[in-house]
């Protein structure tokens, strides 16, 4: 199930498109968007992956495209595609959501590596 929610924070309202998932307690789980985010990187190809990660390495668009022999607005047009995937609004969000992905894939290894030994 997922939706959009408006909620009170510290610092104010946080607004934005959250995932909530039911656990096998019946429990809900509500993450916020950049998580959401992460759980769509699946839909990203492996060049917008691959371009995300030199995004993510501090690469410019104009970098990005000397690499890969493209237009920098070819590059910002793909890097756009790839927010509007992820339902994000910029680089550094987006960045954030495959670091979080990774992070979730780092450990469901180690968890299957546990469950082998």
């Amino acid at each position: 199930m997922s939706g959009t929610l408006t909620g009170k924070q510290d610092s104010g309202t946080a607004t934005g498109t959250y995932l909530a998932t039911r656990d096998d307690a019946g429990g809900v789980a509500v993450m916020g968007p950049l998580t959401a985010a992460s759980h769509r990187t699946h839909r990203l190809s492996t060049r917008q992956i691959a371009m995300l990660c030199r995004a993510s390495e501090g690469w410019t668009n104009a970098m990005i495209g000397r690499e890969w022999g493209l237009a920098d607005v070819t590059v910002r047009q793909n890097l756009g595609a790839v927010y509007r995937t992820l339902g994000v609004s910029d680089r550094t969000a987006a960045v954030v959501a495959l670091v979080i992905a990774a992070r979730r894939e780092v450990a469901r290894e180690r968890q299957g590596e546990r469950q082998a030994a």
